[in-house]
């Protein structure tokens, strides 16, 4: 059991929702498949891609819900648009989340997501989670979680909103919104990027020891490049610039890179000089 960072994007980055009916749509089918085996913590429709963070008892069932949630979806596209064809460039990809700060940078790059369409006030963006984590919905469990502890209780189903489980990542800032808002506002350049990879609890604060690698590939790609967030780089372009800072940075770990660019040891290694 544990997280998983879904994402799925249109074949060839084309579009996947081209009205609000298509986005409520996509909802909907998401909700259905939110049950005691499958939560789901965070969410973001983008045009042509889509951004999850979902809790499975087992991976098998994560294959099984998104399988179903996809095709669907794909379904419902093409007879509504009068198409035929694939609609995703591939199978959709999920990445295990198995630490507390990794969760928290993956709720953070997911609700920002909507700068990429110009959307300077993301947290009233329409389609992302984002919303859910500031309602009066009371949690029924208001004590703070332990780290990456999880409840099993079923949640009702409804409204998107009504089956997003909340706590798990109120928790990871203390259940405190002003927290929370000034972690998602921070800016990831210079000083600030260090602060990224701190995570505090009630009474002390630990700090991730990778930081000063992160920052260090971060600070070179802004300098030289004048680009401020490598990950949301096409896939080319970000394994370009990888294999570019493994030879420059080259006693920073190969899987810092990896982390910084989104891209896998095993591709960094294949196209490595």
């Amino acid at each position: 059991m544990g997280y998983y960072h879904v994402t799925q994007r249109g074949v060839g980055k084309s579009d996947i929702f081209l009205s609000d009916d298509d986005h409520e749509k996509f909802l909907k089918i998401l909700s259905e498949q939110v049950d005691s085996e499958l939560k789901l913590h965070c969410y973001c429709l983008m045009d042509n891609h889509v951004h999850l963070i979902v809790w499975t008892k087992d991976k098998e069932i994560l294959s099984k819900k998104m399988k179903v949630l996809f095709e669907r979806y794909a379904i419902y596209f093409n007879n509504t648009n009068d198409r035929c064809g694939p609609l995703y460039e591939s199978r959709f990809k999920s990445k295990p989340i198995e630490t507390e700060d990794y969760l928290k940078k993956c709720v953070r790059y997911i609700l920002r997501n909507p700068i990429e369409l110009g959307c300077k006030m993301f947290y009233e963006y329409q389609w992302s989670s984002i919303r859910c984590y500031f309602s009066n919905k009371k949690s029924n469990d208001t004590r703070k979680l332990s780290h990456f502890s999880h409840s099993n209780k079923p949640t009702e189903m409804g409204k998107i909103e009504d089956v997003v489980s909340v706590q798990e990542v109120r928790s990871c800032f203390d259940n405190s919104s002003a927290y929370f808002t000034a972690y998602l506002g921070k800016v990831q350049d210079g000083n600030e990027w260090e602060k990224e990879y701190y995570f505090y609890t009630t009474d002390k604060k630990v700090r991730n020891n990778a930081s000063k690698d992160r920052r260090k590939i971060y600070n070179y790609v802004k300098e030289v490049y004048n680009i401020h967030d490598p990950q949301r780089l096409p896939y080319k372009d970000r394994l370009t610039l990888a294999l570019t800072v493994q030879e420059k940075l080259s006693a920073i770990p190969k899987m810092r890179i990896c982390e910084c660019f989104d891209i896998t040891d095993r591709t960094l290694r294949k196209y490595s000089r």
